[in-house]
Protein backbone atom coordinates (compact mmCIF):
# COMPACT_ATOMS: atom_id res chain seq x y z
CA UNK A 1 0.00 0.00 0.00
CA UNK A 2 2.68 2.63 0.82
CA UNK A 3 4.35 1.54 -2.22
CA UNK A 4 1.20 2.73 -4.58
CA UNK A 5 0.47 5.74 -2.63
CA UNK A 6 4.27 6.99 -2.96
CA UNK A 7 3.67 5.63 -6.96
CA UNK A 8 0.27 8.07 -6.72
CA UNK A 9 2.04 10.86 -5.19
CA UNK A 10 4.99 10.57 -7.67
CA UNK A 11 2.18 10.93 -10.54
CA UNK A 12 0.27 13.77 -8.80
CA UNK A 13 3.79 15.85 -8.66
CA UNK A 14 4.50 14.91 -12.01
CA UNK A 15 1.11 16.05 -13.44
CA UNK A 16 1.42 19.05 -11.39
CA UNK A 17 5.38 19.78 -12.57
CA UNK A 18 4.04 19.44 -16.45
CA UNK A 19 0.39 21.22 -16.01
CA UNK A 20 2.14 24.33 -14.47
CA UNK A 21 5.19 24.11 -17.00
CA UNK A 22 2.31 24.19 -19.88
CA UNK A 23 0.50 27.06 -17.90
CA UNK A 24 3.72 29.40 -17.44
CA UNK A 25 5.08 28.78 -21.11
CA UNK A 26 1.23 29.63 -22.47
CA UNK A 27 1.62 32.37 -20.42
CA UNK A 28 4.96 33.68 -22.03
CA UNK A 29 3.64 32.90 -25.50
CA UNK A 30 0.89 35.03 -24.85
CA UNK A 31 2.89 37.46 -23.42
CA UNK A 32 4.85 37.45 -26.32
CA UNK A 33 2.34 38.13 -28.56
CA UNK A 34 0.82 41.07 -26.77
CA UNK A 35 4.63 42.41 -27.27
CA UNK A 36 4.25 41.75 -30.56
CA UNK A 37 1.30 43.05 -31.28
CA UNK A 38 2.02 46.28 -29.04
CA UNK A 39 5.10 46.97 -31.16
CA UNK A 40 3.22 46.61 -34.53
CA UNK A 41 0.83 48.89 -33.62
CA UNK A 42 3.05 51.41 -32.63
CA UNK A 43 5.04 50.62 -35.36
CA UNK A 44 1.91 51.32 -37.47
CA UNK A 45 0.81 54.15 -35.53
CA UNK A 46 4.02 55.95 -36.13
CA UNK A 47 3.92 55.60 -39.73
CA UNK A 48 0.42 56.07 -40.66
CA UNK A 49 -0.80 58.98 -38.46
CA UNK A 50 1.65 61.48 -40.41
CA UNK A 51 -0.14 63.41 -42.54
CA UNK A 52 1.55 65.67 -45.70
CA UNK A 53 0.98 67.32 -48.65
CA UNK A 54 3.08 66.18 -51.31
CA UNK A 55 4.40 68.72 -54.06
CA UNK A 56 5.21 68.43 -57.67
CA UNK A 57 9.16 68.50 -58.00
CA UNK A 58 10.65 70.84 -59.43
CA UNK A 59 12.80 69.90 -62.70
CA UNK A 60 16.16 71.64 -64.01
CA UNK A 61 17.22 70.20 -67.11
CA UNK A 62 14.86 67.17 -67.25
CA UNK A 63 12.42 66.21 -69.79
CA UNK A 64 8.54 66.99 -68.71
CA UNK A 65 7.74 63.59 -68.87
CA UNK A 66 10.12 62.52 -66.50
CA UNK A 67 9.42 64.96 -63.69
CA UNK A 68 5.76 63.64 -64.18
CA UNK A 69 6.69 60.24 -63.88
CA UNK A 70 8.87 60.84 -60.87
CA UNK A 71 6.04 62.69 -58.79
CA UNK A 72 3.64 59.77 -59.35
CA UNK A 73 6.18 57.57 -58.25
CA UNK A 74 7.13 59.89 -55.17
CA UNK A 75 3.62 59.60 -54.39
CA UNK A 76 2.78 56.32 -54.64
CA UNK A 77 6.14 55.72 -52.36
CA UNK A 78 4.84 57.77 -49.64
CA UNK A 79 1.78 55.92 -49.47
CA UNK A 80 3.29 52.42 -49.51
CA UNK A 81 5.10 53.33 -46.29
CA UNK A 82 2.16 54.73 -44.11
CA UNK A 83 1.87 58.79 -45.14
CA UNK A 84 -1.72 60.04 -45.84
CA UNK A 85 -0.74 62.55 -48.94
CA UNK A 86 -3.40 64.81 -49.31
CA UNK A 87 -4.64 66.28 -52.50
CA UNK A 88 -2.22 69.26 -53.30
CA UNK A 89 -4.42 70.80 -56.23
CA UNK A 90 -7.53 70.71 -54.03
CA UNK A 91 -5.94 72.67 -51.61
CA UNK A 92 -4.35 75.30 -53.88
CA UNK A 93 -7.80 75.61 -55.96
CA UNK A 94 -8.96 76.17 -51.97
CA UNK A 95 -6.57 78.77 -51.25
CA UNK A 96 -5.86 80.65 -54.76
CA UNK A 97 -9.63 79.89 -56.71
CA UNK A 98 -7.55 79.06 -59.81
CA UNK A 99 -7.15 75.53 -61.23
CA UNK A 100 -3.71 74.37 -60.18
CA UNK A 101 -1.40 74.88 -63.31
CA UNK A 102 -0.43 72.41 -65.98
CA UNK A 103 2.65 70.48 -65.89
CA UNK A 104 5.28 72.08 -67.97
CA UNK A 105 4.80 71.37 -72.17
CA UNK A 106 7.87 69.44 -73.88
CA UNK A 107 10.20 72.19 -75.53
CA UNK A 108 9.44 72.19 -79.58
CA UNK A 109 11.59 70.60 -81.52
CA UNK A 110 13.96 72.22 -83.49
CA UNK A 111 13.23 73.74 -87.25
CA UNK A 112 14.83 71.18 -89.79
CA UNK A 113 17.54 72.97 -91.76
CA UNK A 114 16.43 74.39 -94.59
CA UNK A 115 17.30 72.13 -98.22
CA UNK A 116 20.05 73.66 -100.38
CA UNK A 117 19.02 75.15 -103.14
CA UNK A 118 20.31 73.77 -106.51
CA UNK A 119 23.05 75.10 -108.07
CA UNK A 120 23.14 76.83 -111.53
CA UNK A 121 25.57 75.90 -114.00
CA UNK A 122 26.04 77.80 -116.84
CA UNK A 123 27.15 75.92 -119.89
CA UNK A 124 28.30 78.16 -123.07
CA UNK A 125 26.68 77.48 -126.26
CA UNK A 126 27.89 77.67 -129.98
CA UNK A 127 25.24 80.50 -131.62
CA UNK A 128 23.42 78.86 -134.89
CA UNK A 129 23.55 80.61 -137.87
CA UNK A 130 20.62 79.23 -140.80
CA UNK A 131 22.31 79.07 -144.30
CA UNK A 132 20.00 80.39 -146.96
CA UNK A 133 19.63 78.02 -149.90
CA UNK A 134 20.36 79.77 -153.30
CA UNK A 135 18.67 78.97 -156.19
CA UNK A 136 20.71 77.71 -159.31
CA UNK A 137 20.61 80.03 -162.26
CA UNK A 138 18.42 79.32 -165.31
CA UNK A 139 19.88 76.79 -168.17
CA UNK A 140 18.64 78.05 -171.78
CA UNK A 141 19.28 74.93 -172.30
CA UNK A 142 16.04 73.49 -170.20
CA UNK A 143 13.93 76.46 -171.06
CA UNK A 144 14.19 78.19 -168.24
CA UNK A 145 14.29 81.67 -168.15
CA UNK A 146 12.87 82.33 -171.90
CA UNK A 147 9.65 84.12 -172.22
CA UNK A 148 7.21 82.87 -174.34
CA UNK A 149 5.32 85.53 -176.69
CA UNK A 150 1.88 83.48 -177.31
CA UNK A 151 0.03 84.44 -174.53
CA UNK A 152 0.88 88.57 -174.47
CA UNK A 153 1.43 89.74 -171.02
CA UNK A 154 -1.66 91.03 -169.52
CA UNK A 155 -2.68 95.22 -169.35
CA UNK A 156 -1.29 97.45 -166.72
CA UNK A 157 -4.69 98.12 -165.90
CA UNK A 158 -6.41 94.55 -165.41
CA UNK A 159 -6.71 92.42 -162.02
CA UNK A 160 -4.97 88.56 -161.68
CA UNK A 161 -7.62 86.28 -160.29
CA UNK A 162 -5.37 86.47 -157.08
CA UNK A 163 -5.57 90.10 -156.82
CA UNK A 164 -9.23 89.76 -155.68
CA UNK A 165 -9.44 91.36 -152.25
CA UNK A 166 -12.20 89.42 -150.52
CA UNK A 167 -14.61 90.73 -148.76
CA UNK A 168 -14.53 90.20 -144.91
CA UNK A 169 -17.51 88.02 -143.13
CA UNK A 170 -20.33 90.36 -141.44
CA UNK A 171 -21.12 88.67 -137.70
CA UNK A 172 -23.89 89.82 -135.97
CA UNK A 173 -23.87 90.44 -132.69
CA UNK A 174 -26.69 90.36 -129.99
CA UNK A 175 -27.84 93.34 -128.09
CA UNK A 176 -27.50 92.24 -124.40
CA UNK A 177 -28.80 94.56 -122.03
CA UNK A 178 -27.29 96.25 -119.40
CA UNK A 179 -28.72 95.09 -115.25
CA UNK A 180 -28.21 98.37 -113.08
CA UNK A 181 -25.33 97.48 -110.03
CA UNK A 182 -26.57 97.87 -106.47
CA UNK A 183 -23.79 98.26 -103.91
CA UNK A 184 -24.87 97.36 -100.56
CA UNK A 185 -23.56 99.87 -97.72
CA UNK A 186 -22.50 98.29 -94.55
CA UNK A 187 -23.77 100.27 -90.80
CA UNK A 188 -20.89 101.38 -89.48
CA UNK A 189 -18.89 99.24 -86.59
CA UNK A 190 -19.12 100.32 -83.12
CA UNK A 191 -15.92 100.29 -81.04
CA UNK A 192 -16.02 97.24 -79.00
CA UNK A 193 -13.61 97.33 -75.93
CA UNK A 194 -11.08 94.27 -75.89
CA UNK A 195 -12.24 92.01 -72.42
CA UNK A 196 -9.01 91.72 -70.12
CA UNK A 197 -6.46 89.32 -70.07
CA UNK A 198 -7.39 86.90 -66.89
CA UNK A 199 -4.63 87.47 -63.80
CA UNK A 200 -2.46 84.26 -64.25
CA UNK A 201 -2.11 81.78 -61.12
CA UNK A 202 0.07 82.26 -58.86
CA UNK A 203 3.11 80.53 -58.27
CA UNK A 204 3.95 77.60 -55.93
CA UNK A 205 6.00 79.44 -53.53
CA UNK A 206 7.13 78.31 -50.05
CA UNK A 207 4.70 80.52 -48.50
CA UNK A 208 1.94 79.55 -50.84
CA UNK A 209 3.12 75.68 -49.54
CA UNK A 210 2.50 76.58 -46.46
CA UNK A 211 -0.79 78.13 -46.57
CA UNK A 212 -1.75 75.08 -48.90
CA UNK A 213 -0.66 72.51 -45.90
CA UNK A 214 -2.49 74.63 -43.32
CA UNK A 215 -5.44 74.42 -45.44
CA UNK A 216 -5.79 70.78 -46.00
CA UNK A 217 -5.07 70.26 -42.04
CA UNK A 218 -1.42 69.00 -42.60
CA UNK A 219 1.67 69.94 -40.17
CA UNK A 220 4.41 69.11 -42.68
CA UNK A 221 5.07 68.88 -46.78
CA UNK A 222 7.37 67.54 -49.02
CA UNK A 223 8.91 68.76 -52.23
CA UNK A 224 12.04 68.53 -53.89
CA UNK A 225 14.10 69.16 -57.32
CA UNK A 226 15.45 67.17 -59.81
CA UNK A 227 18.54 68.35 -60.87
CA UNK A 228 20.11 66.76 -64.55
CA UNK A 229 23.89 67.54 -64.87
CA UNK A 230 26.10 65.79 -67.15
CA UNK A 231 25.16 62.31 -67.13
CA UNK A 232 23.73 62.26 -63.37
CA UNK A 233 20.27 63.47 -61.84
CA UNK A 234 20.44 63.96 -58.27
CA UNK A 235 17.75 63.95 -56.64
CA UNK A 236 16.53 65.88 -53.43
CA UNK A 237 13.28 65.56 -50.97
CA UNK A 238 13.00 67.49 -48.41
CA UNK A 239 10.00 67.44 -45.34
CA UNK A 240 9.07 71.05 -44.30
CA UNK A 241 6.75 72.09 -41.66
CA UNK A 242 4.09 74.79 -41.96
CA UNK A 243 6.37 77.49 -41.12
CA UNK A 244 9.27 76.25 -43.97
CA UNK A 245 11.57 75.05 -42.22
CA UNK A 246 13.48 71.89 -43.04
CA UNK A 247 13.06 68.65 -41.04
CA UNK A 248 14.58 66.09 -42.99
CA UNK A 249 16.38 65.68 -46.33
CA UNK A 250 17.32 62.90 -48.36
CA UNK A 251 19.32 63.05 -51.33
CA UNK A 252 20.37 60.42 -53.77
CA UNK A 253 22.25 60.61 -57.09
CA UNK A 254 20.78 58.14 -60.30
CA UNK A 255 22.72 57.52 -63.49
CA UNK A 256 20.40 56.36 -65.53
CA UNK A 257 16.13 56.90 -65.36
CA UNK A 258 15.71 52.81 -64.35
CA UNK A 259 17.19 54.30 -60.98
CA UNK A 260 14.32 56.93 -59.95
CA UNK A 261 12.63 54.17 -59.22
CA UNK A 262 14.79 52.73 -56.95
CA UNK A 263 15.84 56.24 -55.56
CA UNK A 264 12.31 57.32 -54.64
CA UNK A 265 11.62 54.20 -52.86
CA UNK A 266 14.16 54.47 -50.79
CA UNK A 267 14.06 57.98 -49.47
CA UNK A 268 10.11 57.50 -48.90
CA UNK A 269 11.28 54.56 -46.94
CA UNK A 270 14.12 56.25 -45.06
CA UNK A 271 11.52 59.68 -44.52
CA UNK A 272 9.19 56.98 -43.00
CA UNK A 273 11.28 55.44 -40.41
CA UNK A 274 13.96 57.50 -39.93
CA UNK A 275 17.02 55.74 -41.46
CA UNK A 276 19.39 56.93 -43.48
CA UNK A 277 20.03 56.29 -47.27
CA UNK A 278 22.80 53.66 -46.35
CA UNK A 279 19.94 52.21 -43.87
CA UNK A 280 17.45 51.04 -46.41
CA UNK A 281 20.38 49.94 -49.09
CA UNK A 282 19.42 45.77 -49.27
CA UNK A 283 20.60 43.42 -52.35
CA UNK A 284 17.73 44.48 -54.66
CA UNK A 285 17.74 48.24 -54.61
CA UNK A 286 21.21 49.29 -55.38
CA UNK A 287 21.59 52.01 -58.08
CA UNK A 288 24.30 51.62 -60.86
CA UNK A 289 25.78 54.59 -59.21
CA UNK A 290 26.45 52.39 -55.98
CA UNK A 291 27.60 49.42 -57.48
CA UNK A 292 29.00 48.57 -60.72
CA UNK A 293 26.80 45.69 -61.62
CA UNK A 294 23.38 45.44 -60.31
CA UNK A 295 22.66 42.17 -58.71
CA UNK A 296 20.68 40.31 -60.41
CA UNK A 297 19.26 37.29 -58.39
CA UNK A 298 16.90 35.15 -60.71
CA UNK A 299 20.74 34.09 -62.24
CA UNK A 300 23.44 32.37 -61.08
CA UNK A 301 25.90 35.01 -59.59
CA UNK A 302 29.60 33.60 -59.45
CA UNK A 303 32.52 34.70 -57.43
CA UNK A 304 35.81 33.35 -57.29
CA UNK A 305 38.56 33.61 -54.51
CA UNK A 306 40.96 32.07 -52.13
CA UNK A 307 40.14 29.95 -48.90
CA UNK A 308 42.32 29.44 -46.02
CA UNK A 309 41.91 27.62 -42.87
CA UNK A 310 42.69 25.45 -39.78
CA UNK A 311 41.46 22.24 -38.46
CA UNK A 312 42.27 21.15 -35.01
CA UNK A 313 42.21 17.70 -34.43
CA UNK A 314 40.45 15.78 -30.96
CA UNK A 315 41.95 12.69 -31.11
CA UNK A 316 45.19 10.52 -32.11
CA UNK A 317 43.55 9.20 -35.33
CA UNK A 318 43.94 12.56 -37.14
CA UNK A 319 47.16 15.75 -36.82
CA UNK A 320 46.23 19.47 -36.89
CA UNK A 321 45.95 20.42 -40.79
CA UNK A 322 46.74 23.93 -42.25
CA UNK A 323 44.91 24.15 -45.37
CA UNK A 324 44.95 26.60 -48.71
CA UNK A 325 42.37 26.46 -51.37
CA UNK A 326 40.29 27.65 -54.62
CA UNK A 327 37.29 29.21 -53.27
CA UNK A 328 34.37 29.19 -55.86
CA UNK A 329 30.76 30.26 -54.37
CA UNK A 330 27.74 30.07 -56.87
CA UNK A 331 24.69 31.80 -55.33
CA UNK A 332 20.89 31.64 -56.83
CA UNK A 333 18.58 34.25 -54.72
CA UNK A 334 19.49 33.03 -51.03
CA UNK A 335 20.74 29.48 -51.77
CA UNK A 336 24.36 28.85 -52.04
CA UNK A 337 26.42 25.92 -53.78
CA UNK A 338 30.55 25.75 -52.91
CA UNK A 339 33.31 24.04 -53.95
CA UNK A 340 37.11 23.85 -52.41
CA UNK A 341 39.94 22.76 -54.13
CA UNK A 342 43.50 23.06 -52.39
CA UNK A 343 46.21 21.21 -50.12
CA UNK A 344 46.92 20.67 -46.43
CA UNK A 345 50.01 20.65 -44.61
CA UNK A 346 49.99 18.92 -40.80
CA UNK A 347 51.83 19.72 -38.15
CA UNK A 348 53.55 15.72 -37.53
CA UNK A 349 56.04 13.60 -39.22
CA UNK A 350 54.02 10.82 -39.63
CA UNK A 351 51.23 12.50 -41.70
CA UNK A 352 51.78 14.14 -45.27
CA UNK A 353 50.55 16.92 -47.09
CA UNK A 354 47.48 15.63 -49.06
CA UNK A 355 45.15 16.73 -51.39
CA UNK A 356 41.13 17.98 -51.01
CA UNK A 357 37.99 18.71 -53.06
CA UNK A 358 35.00 19.79 -50.94
CA UNK A 359 31.40 20.61 -52.41
CA UNK A 360 28.62 22.03 -49.62
CA UNK A 361 25.11 23.56 -50.08
CA UNK A 362 24.04 26.06 -47.99
CA UNK A 363 20.98 28.96 -47.39
CA UNK A 364 21.40 32.21 -46.35
CA UNK A 365 19.24 33.31 -43.17
CA UNK A 366 18.81 37.10 -44.34
CA UNK A 367 18.80 38.89 -47.51
CA UNK A 368 20.68 41.91 -46.78
CA UNK A 369 24.56 42.78 -47.13
CA UNK A 370 25.74 41.22 -43.59
CA UNK A 371 24.00 37.63 -44.57
CA UNK A 372 24.81 34.59 -41.77
CA UNK A 373 24.19 31.02 -43.54
CA UNK A 374 23.88 27.64 -43.09
CA UNK A 375 25.86 24.96 -44.95
CA UNK A 376 26.72 21.15 -44.82
CA UNK A 377 29.60 19.67 -46.80
CA UNK A 378 31.16 16.44 -48.33
CA UNK A 379 34.51 15.93 -49.76
CA UNK A 380 37.02 13.64 -50.55
CA UNK A 381 40.88 13.81 -49.20
CA UNK A 382 43.77 11.52 -51.18
CA UNK A 383 47.40 11.38 -49.07
CA UNK A 384 48.95 10.16 -46.11
CA UNK A 385 46.07 12.32 -43.77
CA UNK A 386 44.50 9.53 -41.66
CA UNK A 387 47.26 7.74 -39.13
CA UNK A 388 45.90 4.75 -36.58
CA UNK A 389 47.33 2.62 -33.73
CA UNK A 390 49.32 -0.03 -34.83
CA UNK A 391 52.84 -0.73 -35.77
CA UNK A 392 55.03 -3.65 -38.32
CA UNK A 393 57.53 -5.59 -37.44
CA UNK A 394 59.89 -2.21 -37.82
CA UNK A 395 57.81 0.14 -35.38
CA UNK A 396 56.26 1.86 -38.28
CA UNK A 397 52.74 3.34 -38.60
CA UNK A 398 50.31 2.65 -41.16
CA UNK A 399 48.87 5.49 -43.37
CA UNK A 400 45.54 5.22 -45.80
CA UNK A 401 45.89 6.80 -48.72
CA UNK A 402 42.08 8.03 -49.32
CA UNK A 403 39.69 9.01 -47.29
CA UNK A 404 36.05 10.77 -46.85
CA UNK A 405 34.96 13.64 -45.02
CA UNK A 406 31.72 15.30 -43.81
CA UNK A 407 30.93 18.72 -42.07
CA UNK A 408 28.08 21.01 -40.64
CA UNK A 409 28.65 24.76 -41.25
CA UNK A 410 27.66 28.23 -39.63
CA UNK A 411 29.34 31.19 -41.67
CA UNK A 412 28.97 34.69 -41.94
CA UNK A 413 29.42 36.68 -45.45
CA UNK A 414 30.10 40.28 -45.55
CA UNK A 415 29.19 42.89 -47.70
CA UNK A 416 27.57 41.20 -49.83
CA UNK A 417 25.94 43.62 -52.46
CA UNK A 418 29.38 44.31 -54.31
CA UNK A 419 31.24 42.21 -56.34
CA UNK A 420 33.84 41.37 -53.49
CA UNK A 421 32.31 39.26 -51.00
CA UNK A 422 34.42 38.22 -47.55
CA UNK A 423 33.16 35.31 -45.14
CA UNK A 424 34.16 33.79 -42.28
CA UNK A 425 32.82 30.09 -40.77
CA UNK A 426 33.04 27.49 -38.47
CA UNK A 427 33.19 23.91 -39.56
CA UNK A 428 33.15 20.19 -38.02
CA UNK A 429 34.59 17.52 -40.16
CA UNK A 430 34.09 14.15 -39.72
CA UNK A 431 37.03 12.30 -41.36
CA UNK A 432 36.55 8.36 -42.27
CA UNK A 433 39.32 6.32 -43.63
CA UNK A 434 39.47 2.86 -45.81
CA UNK A 435 39.47 0.68 -42.92
CA UNK A 436 36.87 3.39 -41.17
CA UNK A 437 39.42 4.39 -38.65
CA UNK A 438 37.69 8.27 -37.50
CA UNK A 439 39.13 11.46 -37.24
CA UNK A 440 37.02 14.81 -36.06
CA UNK A 441 37.74 18.15 -34.91
CA UNK A 442 36.79 21.76 -35.82
CA UNK A 443 38.16 23.40 -38.26
CA UNK A 444 37.62 27.46 -38.97
CA UNK A 445 38.08 29.00 -42.62
CA UNK A 446 38.48 32.37 -44.36
CA UNK A 447 37.68 33.90 -47.43
CA UNK A 448 37.96 36.30 -50.31
CA UNK A 449 35.94 36.48 -53.21
CA UNK A 450 35.56 38.38 -56.55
Amino acid sequence: MKNKSTILCLLLIATQISVSTELVASDAKQKQKKSKSEVVDQEEQTRVDIRVVAFPLEGVNVLPRVLEASNEVLWMSLTEEGYIVADWEMGYKRVTGFDAPPPPRPPAPEPAPPAPSPTLVLVPTVPYYPIPQQRPAPSVLSGEGVVGHASPPPSPGAQTPRSIAEKPAIVEQLAVAEQPVVVEQLEPLAWVEPEPDPPPAPKLTAELKSQITREMGCESYVDGKLVLLGSKIRVTVKVKNTEGDTLDSKQMEAQTEDDLHIIFKRIAKALALGLTIEETLDLDNATVAEAHQMANRFRLEKNMGLLIGQLFSVNDKMAHQTFIAFDGRFELNDVLIGVNVGLAFTDTAETDTHLFLDILGGYYLSHTSFAPYLALGVGIMLGNFLSFEGSDSEGMEYFRQIGFHAFPAFGIEFIRNSQMRAHIDIRYAIVVGQDSEIGHGPMITAGLNF
